[in-house]
């Protein structure tokens, strides 16, 4: 068997593309993180700025919107997730359906009948009309009682999430020619 070897300089070429290459995926390496950390705050800030113009129902969502880049296993992973409840049925809308009934407050106020201050009582109406919860001390109707509601889709997380993935090419390229090749 014969051994070729290829010396540049009076160094071998193997070492010398060796260090090279080894510098290049160092490169490689450092703009895929800079661009996932670009696509993280691109869709973080989008994703807040959709939840707060969606006034007092995005406000209390906005807090839980979280956002991580890990690395393992030769990849980086990118996640933005929300854990406050009902956000993943904001994102699509639906049809939400009492038990039997959803307590809608008539003064729009946001407390759940459960959490009403003053006591309730149920008025059950002879015609099949709506049923209602009023104010035992006022004898006001309180709340009105549905079997169902349709939710329109409230929150674009989602669609910012896509659109931050299908950008993360740019922002790769963007990275990897602000560094400096030795």
């Amino acid at each position: 068997m014969v051994a070729v070897r290829l010396y540049l300089s009076g160094e071998r070429a193997d070492s010398q593309l060796s260090r090279k290459l080894g510098k290049q995926a160092e490169r490689v390496r450092t703009a895929a993180r800079g661009a996932a950390q670009d696509a993280l705050d691109f869709a973080m800030t989008r994703a807040k700025s959709d939840l707060q113009s969606q006034g007092r129902l995005g406000a209390k969502y906005v807090d839980e919107l979280q956002g991580k880049i890990s690395e393992g296993g030769g990849n980086i992973r990118v996640a933005i997730t929300n854990d406050e409840p009902g956000f993943d049925f904001l994102q699509t809308g639906g049809t939400a359906k009492g038990r039997p009934y959803m307590w809608i407050p008539v003064n729009n106020s946001g407390v759940s009948a459960s959490e009403y201050e003053g006591r309730l009582f149920q008025v059950k109406r002879k015609n099949g009309g709506t049923p209602l919860l009023m104010d035992a001390g006022t004898r006001a109707v309180a709340y009105v009682g549905v079997e169902t509601v349709e939710i329109k889709k409230k929150f674009n997380t989602q669609e910012i999430v896509e659109e931050a993935a299908e950008r993360l090419p740019e922002f790769y390229k963007a990275r990897f020619a602000s560094l400096a090749v030795e």
